[in-house]
């Protein structure tokens, strides 16, 4: 059921009742709205209302911004304000259009997950069913269940220490963020509204109030049930309101506020009332009957700062008062003292709890956590373990346990220490541009370092060129794209490709569209389409918001949006359109864009995290729990979690409006984080500049192992373990919790690794600098040019159809078969720098500055420059599944032979 109320002069009221019903009610009827026979609660005189029929109660805003934006609903508003003088031309009459009354719904029960517990704290985020990070208040009902209303998330929801049961607008709430929470005497829930008004739940029925019921205007901030069961109401906008279970009474200026904003509401041991206010603090005594009810204090001796917003008791009968600047002030009965000053309690003081030991407990803004004594000032914040640092709510339930409400989740205090998932666990990715999922299930991460790829082997840099964006199209082939010398490039599997765009600077994104053209974002030149045979180039003069792309994406709906340095620029296909900080970014310098499952849109710019939800952007920064303002890259994991990389303030977990942030502080082995992959378990791998490390979902762990040294080449054996070449140390083994490194006393050939195999015996051949090693039945057997090789150095290795391994030298080729190396005669003199067998069984041998072999028996041809190769230093080959062979060089692009 939804409430239509209109604000008209009691004395006016009878013209326009027959004005509602000659002019208004035909609107309404075409407006699909059924009228209701019911006559609802009482109103003020000034109010004229009717109750409709709504099939669902989120129907109500739809129907209120339908009416707003209906230009023949303003018509009416004016043309009857104006002809009863309701309205001063040429003002439109003022109305409202909101939800009444409707039954509540189940609520969707989560089982709260274990949360993170390390000593004696606890934290409970979106991952643990918390359905938002940002707690606004909490309440303990007389059921001892825990009741937290969240901001930015779906709504409120009830703790019984088994689960988490959520109340959204789908339920009957009048808003998915909430304010203040409050308990009746008859055990009913009052819940503020963000967007204004109160809602009463009883367990069976929402019902809620707005200012058509004579509440006070604005928000609702805090709420109180005084020894009488009135309810207390203290607003921003409209003063303070009481509800004595039948009507709303407001008190503003006219009856002795000194202002209508006010936050903080408390009741003494006495039943007198104390009002936080911006300029002051009031004091309300019902008990006065000589019209001096109110009483201020302004500048008084002892109180430096005025704006409260908090207000407690303590055992010994002292009110403390925390204010907006980070005071604290003691009242004792007779005089204000102020106690800490505002660099020790961060920058104001939203909540002040007593625990049962007496000691007094502050929630600051972005300060923690502090604990007093009476004797010693304790602070606690996110570098000690708390969830976040902005602390909005405290609360101690009738187990002693103290509560604390962040805009990072929920941490419950047992008497120890705080400990948080934070980046001891976690992982920074100041380095990291991009990423995203091939079809295999495989994760390419594109970084400063460049190509990672992750499957169930683990993770290997495949192309070491600074990389800032990759893309997978439809035919399973990988395109990225990193600095201006190397330009666009194909990767097929085995070998890459580069291909000249012709525009100046770096490559930033790459997508391709539902229609399988390609679209290409640089640093410098603007966005290029590639329909496969030729580049079509869009700037600032066809309507992008500027040539320096950052990111391309493409929603659910085939619209491309184009992060730019200079806003988002929306393509339709026809035209751009383009948002910017007028418009409600946080900063024009976009660098990421991404669409969640629930089809918003997530922006990450140079001033921090944004929402679009196809209406309006919402903004989260440092203030809100970002690590750092400025997010690079965004990707959304199969947990509906959002992993967010920042330019210098490491890694952001976000899920349920919850975040957590991870840097090296928490323990991660290196902020330089190369790599990022998400395995069967679910655990990301993170490459970095100091080794590699691994988060199993409760903390990240380092493969100490790796000791920071250079990762040169792993591969993964059949029995699941890792090898690690490590330039310099030796070949590392890891599987199952142990470890052991290989070096020259086990046989292993120096430590200049190049390439790792595991053929289909299950024997693990290693190239490097100074031979070949091949490791069966668990002892390495070395092989040198008294062997048999062509060299000792050994670049490249392939297994064949029939088993025979392929082994590239600096000085020819050979191959491994029935215990003896065979070398291929033939060949022209160089370094074989890559190897592959197509399709046919022909092997195709790539010589360093010289060209490309192809080998099909006894008949070797080669071809070079003259015969169309781009370019004689070949890193890599691949064949796709087209049979096309694809040729990378180093820095002359790629080659594409079809056989012809």
């Amino acid at each position: 059921m939804a409430r239509l109320s209109f604000w008209v002069p009691p004395e006016r009221m009878e013209q326009f009742g027959a004005a509602y019903v000659d002019q208004i009610a035909p609107l309404l009827i075409e407006h699909g709205l059924t009228e209701s026979p019911e006559q609802g609660r009482a109103t003020p005189d000034s109010i004229f209302s009717r109750l409709f029929v709504l099939d669902v109660p989120t129907a109500a805003l739809p129907v209120d911004r339908a009416l707003r934006r209906d230009s023949a609903w303003q018509e009416v508003l004016i043309r009857v304000g104006n002809a009863l003088g309701v309205a001063p031309p040429p003002s439109v009459l003022s109305f409202e259009f909101a939800l009444y009354r409707t039954p509540a719904g189940p609520g969707r029960v989560v089982s709260a997950g274990p949360g993170r517990k390390r000593g004696l704290w606890h934290t409970f985020d979106g991952t643990d069913g918390l359905p938002s990070p940002v707690v606004q208040d909490m309440l303990e009902d007389r059921k001892g269940n825990l009741w937290i209303a969240t901001l930015i998330g779906e709504g409120i929801c009830r703790y019984d220490g088994g689960t988490f049961t959520v109340f959204t607008p789908d339920d009957g709430l009048p808003d998915a963020s909430a304010l203040a929470l409050a308990e009746d005497r008859e055990g009913a829930l009052w819940i503020s509204a963000y967007s204004g008004g109160l809602a009463r739940y009883d367990g069976e029925t929402f019902t809620v109030f707005t200012r058509a019921d004579n509440l006070p205007a604005g928000r609702v901030q805090s709420m109180l049930v005084d020894r009488d069961g009135n309810i207390w109401f203290a607003t921003d906008l409209g003063g303070v309101g009481r509800y004595d279970g039948e009507c709303f009474e407001r008190f503003t200026i006219d009856d002795g506020l000194v202002e209508s904003w006010a936050r903080g509401i408390f009741e003494d041991r006495d039943g007198v009332l104390w009002l936080g206010a911006m300029n002051g603090l009031r004091r309300y005594d019902s008990r006065r009957d000589d019209g001096e009810a109110f009483a201020e204090y302004i500048s008084v001796p002892g109180m430096v700062d005025g704006q409260v917003k908090t207000i407690v008791q303590a055992q010994n009968g002292d009110l403390w008062f925390g204010t907006r600047k980070g005071h604290l002030v003691r009242y004792d009965g007779m005089q204000f003292t102020t106690v800490f000053a505002p660099d020790e309690l961060g920058e104001g003081i939203n909540s002040i709890e007593e625990d049962e030991e007496g000691n007094l407990w502050f929630a600051t803004v972005l300060g923690g956590v502090s604990r007093y004594d009476g004797e010693r000032f304790e602070r606690f914040t996110d570098l000690h373990g708390l969830a976040g640092t902005n602390v909005h709510d405290l609360l101690v339930d009738r187990e002693g346990t103290l509560w604390v409400g962040t805009w990072g989740g929920l941490s419950r205090y047992d008497g120890g220490r705080f400990t948080n998932l934070t980046v001891h666990d976690g992982l920074p990715s100041n380095g990291v541009m991009s990423i995203s999922e091939d079809r295999s299930g495989r994760l390419w991460f594109a970084t400063w370092g460049g190509l990672c790829r992750y499957d169930e082997t683990g993770i290997a840099t495949v192309y070491p060129h600074y990389t800032w964006a990759t893309h997978e199209d439809r035919d399973g082939n990988l395109w990225l794209g990193g600095d201006s010398e190397k330009g666009l490039c194909h990767y097929d599997g085995s070998s890459f490709a580069c291909f000249d765009i012709d525009d100046d600077g770096r490559i930033h994104s790459i997508l391709e569209d539902r229609d399988g053209l390609l679209w290409i974002g640089t640093g410098y030149g603007g966005l290029s389409r590639f329909d496969g045979e030729s580049f079509k180039k869009y700037t600032v003069q066809d309507g992008l918001a500027d040539e320096a792309v950052w990111a391309i994406f493409e929603d659910r709906d085939g619209i491309l949006w184009i992060a730019t340095e200079s806003g988002i620029s929306r393509f339709d296909g026809g035209q751009f359109t383009s948002y910017t900080t007028d418009d409600g970014l946080p900063d024009n310098r976009v660098h990421a864009v991404v669409q969640d499952r629930s089809g918003h849109l997530w922006f990450g710019t140079s001033g921090g995290l944004s929402r679009y939800d196809g209406e309006q952007f919402h903004n989260y920064t440092t203030r809100d729990g970002l690590p750092h303002d400025r997010v690079m890259s965004i990707v959304e994991d199969r947990d509906s979690t959002l992993w967010i990389g920042t330019f210098g303030g490491g890694l952001c977990r976000y899920k349920g409006m919850n975040i957590v942030n991870y840097t090296r502080r928490d323990g991660l082995v290196s902020d330089g984080v190369m790599a990022l992959c998400e395995d069967r378990q679910q655990r990301v791998w993170c490459g970095t500049w100091a080794g590699a490390c691994v988060w199993d979902k409760e903390r990240f762990v380092a493969v100490e192992e790796t000791g920071g040294e250079n990762v040169r080449t792993m591969v993964q054996d059949r029995e699941g373990g890792m090898w690690y070449g490590l330039h310099n140390i030796g070949l590392l083994h890891c599987s199952e919790g142990k470890s052991r490194c290989y070096e020259t006393a086990d046989g292993v050939l120096g430590y200049g690794f190049n390439a790792c195999l595991e053929d289909s015996c299950g024997r693990l051949w290693i190239a490097t600098r100074f031979g070949l090693n091949c490791r069966e039945d668990g002892k390495f057997t070395a092989y040198t040019h008294r062997d048999g090789l062509p060299a000792d150095l050994v670049s490249s290795l392939m297994e064949d159809r029939a088993g025979r391994i392929w082994c590239g030298t600096r000085a020819g080729l050979c191959r491994f078969e029935e215990g003896r190396f065979i070398c291929v005669e033939g060949l022209p003199m160089g370094e074989v720098s890559a190897l592959l067998e197509d399709l046919e069984g022909r092997v195709w041998v790539a010589i360093w500055r010289v060209g490309l072999c192809c080998c099909e028996g006894e008949h070797i041809a080669l071809f070079t420059k003259k015969d169309g190769l781009v370019h004689d230093e070949i890193r890599a080959l691949l064949q796709d599944r087209n049979g096309i062979l694809w040729i990378a060089t180093f820095g002359g692009g790629i080659a594409l032979y079809d056989g012809l």
